[in-house]
């Protein structure tokens, strides 16, 4: 039997994966080679790969082609199995509708395996390599109207997602068997993990965003009622969160108390409407042409869901809290922390005035506040149920003050 090529290192948060064998290049440059050069003379070409980065569940390497007509760079996307099949298969079947329904720029998938069962025994996805450089490596040296230009085009392609990329399931996006577009199971860390992985989990698709919630929760519990029965022994055994496991369950059945109370069963599946949301859209994954200061991409679609409207909120790389004043603008060179983060929390609420002004404010009724507001404690419960129990409990109390 194959060693396995995953093991988990238990984190603040969530289980970190790791990698137990690293990906072989050569099998890398075999596998590049059949899809970009089939038919090529060896002798006449070059195709190089190389490392490039790495994420949670991915190791990322460029694939360099120069041929006597061709100078091309294309990414090999290297995917560990934390979701065997379905979390390569929404990528692709996410890339593909994106790029059929909307102007975003968003690279061409060459070819892909969903299966680990290859010479490589890893998923992997061959696509194009989008140009540019990343916006993270330019924001702080870029002008307040440039800055306002590019949060402009990205708030136009995310109003085409709210208007062409529009479902009533909750879910992952895949291809059915005839190349249609269908919600299919969730992807998501919620659902990852060494335990949550061997446990019978409802990963929707979900027609109501009750049910959504409810499967989250009892992901939760699963989790630390699997984690009661194993030995100490046992390599997926954590200590400190066993010693936390009694407090999250009860944070957990607290919460489902309030599922009722904010997301009322008396809606229907037509009042349902989710719409694809990038899950990460920060200024890593802005890509940028250095010369234009357009964009030229936006990349890392791994984990894309058809999310309900009230989770639709400002992109990663803006978002912040209010700032009633504006402070000092800080001058180049200035390293003060303080000052630096005050000056970009005003910045992005300026940003986000920007943003509104093309895809309108997002919905801001207390209703929908609580709703996120839920997710986000239902998440935190594993290192602070404390601060959950303090918010069911004010929350509780506002909605019975509101029912009066």
């Amino acid at each position: 039997m194959a060693a396995p090529r995953i093991r988990w290192e238990t984190g603040i948060m969530y289980s970190k994966p790791l990698w137990t064998l690293p990906p072989d290049i050569g099998v890398i440059e075999n596998i590049s080679r059949h899809h970009l050069l089939p038919h090529s003379n060896r002798s006449l070409e070059e195709l190089t790969v190389s490392f490039l980065t790495e994420g949670a569940f991915n190791k990322i390497y460029t694939v360099d082609i120069k041929t006597s007509s061709l100078v091309k760079s294309y990414i090999f996307r290297v995917a560990l199995t934390v979701e065997p099949g379905d979390k390569v298969r929404s990528e692709v079947a996410t890339l593909d509708y994106i790029k059929r329904r909307t102007t975003i720029p968003v690279p061409a998938v060459i070819a892909h395996d969903s299966s680990s069962d290859n010479e490589l025994g890893y998923e992997w996805i061959l696509m194009e390599n989008v140009p540019g450089v990343q916006l993270s490596d330019s924001w702080s040296r870029l002008s307040d109207t440039t800055k306002s230009a590019i949060t402009r085009e990205i708030a136009s392609y995310i109003l085409q997602m709210r208007k062409q990329c529009v479902f009533h399931e909750i879910g992952a996006l895949y291809h059915s068997t005839k190349d249609e577009s269908i919600i299919g199971p969730i992807v998501t860390r919620m659902f990852m993990g060494p335990r949550r992985q061997l446990l019978p989990r409802n990963r929707g698709p979900y027609s109501h965003d009750s049910e959504f919630m409810r499967a989250l929760i009892d992901v939760q519990k699963d989790d630390i009622h699997l984690l009661q029965t194993m030995s100490s022994e046992h390599p997926e055994f954590d200590k400190d969160l066993l010693e936390d496991g009694s407090d999250i369950i009860n944070a957990m059945n607290n919460l489902l108390t309030l599922v009722p109370l904010l997301f009322p069963p008396g809606e229907t599946d037509e009042s349902l409407r989710t719409v694809l949301l990038h899950p990460d859209l920060s200024l890593d994954n802005i890509m940028i042409d250095p010369n234009t200061l357009k964009v030229t991409g936006i990349i890392d679609w791994e984990r894309t869901i058809a999310s309900p409207r009230w989770q639709d909120w400002y992109p990663e790389f803006l978002t912040g809290p209010e700032v009633e004043e504006e402070p000092p603008r800080v001058e180049h060179g200035d390293t003060d922390p303080l000052r630096n983060e005050l000056w970009e929390d005003w910045e992005k609420m300026r940003l986000r005035a920007v943003f509104d002004e093309v895809v309108g404010c997002p919905e801001k009724l207390p209703l929908v506040v609580l709703k996120r507001e839920f997710v986000y404690h239902l998440e935190a419960a594993e290192f602070s149920q404390v601060m959950v129990e303090r918010w069911i409990k004010n929350t509780r109390a506002l909605l019975q003050a509101q029912a009066t």
